[in-house]
């Protein structure tokens, strides 16, 4: 996605086009890659669901139940790198 939005910005800059459709631009690039992202997500909680017959909403329910201690892992993982 970065080289994308670097690539298109040096053509905005040479077509003097900066000032008008850069933030645009950007924003059109960062909802594309929302999107992906949240379909990634959609189908691997649907892809679950199938394989092992496990609602969504308890899929959901599980992973919101580990998200945060997998967070205070990272959080203490990069804690640790920078001393």
């Amino acid at each position: 996605m970065e080289a994308f939005i670097r690539e298109t910005l040096k053509i905005l800059r040479k077509e003097k086009l900066m000032d008008k459709l850069a933030i645009p631009v950007v924003k059109v690039y960062m909802w594309n890659l929302t999107l992906m992202m949240q379909s990634y997500y959609k189908a691997r909680i649907m892809s679950f669901n199938e394989a092992s017959g496990i609602s969504e909403k308890v899929v959901e329910r599980l992973i919101s139940l580990s998200a945060s201690k997998i967070y205070d892992k990272v959080t203490k993982t990069l804690d640790n790198m920078e001393t």
